[in-house]
């Protein structure tokens, strides 16, 4: 018996008894995936406590997607971004941790198994680690942190300007971990309200940004200064590349009450990695070029409040104002771009097109209007045992929206069973509406 027929058995098996998994294009707002401790070993006959705590997920999902590959798209043929409109998957993700005295270890190895259907039905085969960390305290003020890791900064659910390390800093769909970088840190309570930690991206790690055809990597290094007050928070990062990129950001939230919280999330960046649409082409052969030549300065921001109802439920309201988002003429020039390159069929000027479409789908932008609504109603725990939430956003750049959900059902302790939809709505080729129709997700992730 082959090793494939093996492979997609067990991936059939998973999905058929257990039930269900995941999506791959969606913005929610609340961290799932738990680890739960499995194991713990201390060592009775000496004054020298050791631990080893371990969890193993085992998650598998069947995934439909409705993806736009008519000729004048941005995926005409799905020769650029090489979708399949159905596939499966058989994700493993163990989470390790070892501490002993003053140096703690994380290790997250990932196995990820995925039916490609695009390449003749291949079985992706797919190692590495999402976090492979070491915590070592100098003091009792102050910490040293270094390896793979993703890191979060922000107050946001939605998206976090001022995380300035990630062009992505959150991951449209809860369920799928976003891909990690190579850090060194260095933190330092300065008292028991004020922190100081000196950051530095000494390596792309697994980020996918930096591969051709997208951004060329360049370390980058922050200093960040944070306050944690009783009822509020707020950060400020200050950063640099040695591409002589300069960023600003800032963060911080507060709860008014035990019912409402608000926040605000965002950044100065001049010279940030971004993709914008120029007519022309440097190499003469067609009409239109994406380049990230951003010799200027932005300012974005996110501004939110939410409401928690004595029944349960929170609704959450956010405007995010992107300022590196495409003005009405860029966006004129970007959908022109997208309209004609379906023109270009030799084969040099049809490759020229392809890596255009490719920036133009990940541009280094979430977003790429200026003006956003977000809202978002939802609770965890319901009856104990359901988490449900449900996001509307709007453009009001281009009146496209996106509606999307999650549901996820605790059946067991360590048994979850979850379904993810989206549906974009608006003008063809426009903003929220221009890659993906819909997409539904169903799984499970089973705890070892």
């Amino acid at each position: 018996m082959s090793k494939r027929f093996i492979i997609i058995t067990i991936v059939y098996l998973s999905c058929f008894n257990l039930s269900f998994s995941q999506i791959d294009s969606l913005k929610l707002d609340i961290q799932f995936d738990t680890i739960v401790k499995k194991d713990s070993i201390v060592k009775k006959d000496s004054i020298v406590k050791k631990s080893l705590n371990y969890s193993i997920d085992i998650f598998s999902f069947l995934r439909s997607t409705s993806f736009r590959k008519e000729k004048k798209t941005i995926n005409p043929g799905n020769e650029v971004a090489k979708l399949d409109s159905f596939d499966y998957g058989l994700y493993i993700r163990p989470d390790i941790n070892y501490e002993k005295k003053k140096i703690s270890i994380n290790l997250k190895p990932r196995y990820n198994l995925e039916y490609d259907q695009y390449n003749n039905n291949y079985i992706l085969d797919d190692f590495y680690f999402q976090e492979l960390k070491l915590k070592y305290d100098l003091s009792n003020k102050s910490t040293v942190y270094f390896g793979r890791y993703f890191k979060n900064i922000g107050t946001s659910a939605t998206i976090n300007p001022s995380n300035l390390f990630f062009s992505e800093s959150i991951s449209l769909n809860p369920k799928l971990e976003l891909k990690p970088m190579d850090f060194f840190e260095l933190k330092y309570s300065l008292s028991l309200k004020w922190k100081l930690q000196l950051m530095a991206n000494i390596g792309k790690g697994e980020s996918e940004i930096y591969e051709i055809p997208f951004f060329e990597y360049h370390r980058k290094y922050a200093l960040q200064i944070e306050n944690y007050a009783e009822s509020s928070q707020f950060s400020l990062l200050f950063a640099f590349d040695e591409n002589k990129s300069y960023d600003f950001g800032f963060n911080g939230q507060k709860n008014m009450n035990e019912a409402i919280l608000i926040w605000v999330d965002g950044a100065f960046n001049y010279k940030p990695n971004r993709f914008y649409p120029v007519q022309g082409n440097s190499t003469g052969l067609i009409n239109y070029e994406m380049i990230n030549d951003n010799k200027k300065l932005f300012f974005s921001n996110i501004a939110g409040a939410s409401y928690t109802f004595n029944f349960g439920p929170t609704f959450s309201l956010e405007y995010f104002y992107n300022g590196r988002g495409y003005d009405r003429l860029t966006s004129k020039i970007y959908y022109d771009m997208i309209l004609t390159s379906s023109n270009y069929n030799f084969d040099v000027t049809k490759e020229l097109a392809k890596k255009n479409l490719a920036r133009a789908i990940n541009p280094g932008m979430q977003y790429i209007r200026k003006n956003y609504l977000f809202s978002q109603f939802g609770q965890n725990d319901f009856l104990n045992q359901v988490n449900y939430f449900f996001r509307y956003a709007y453009c009001f750049d281009d009146n496209t929206s996106q509606l999307s959900s999650l549901i996820e059902w605790n059946v067991i302790n360590d048994l979850e069973i979850h379904s993810v939809v989206l549906y974009n709505f608006g003008k063809q080729n426009n903003g929220l509406n221009k890659f993906i129709r819909n997409q539904i997700m169903l799984g499970i992730i089973y705890k070892l």
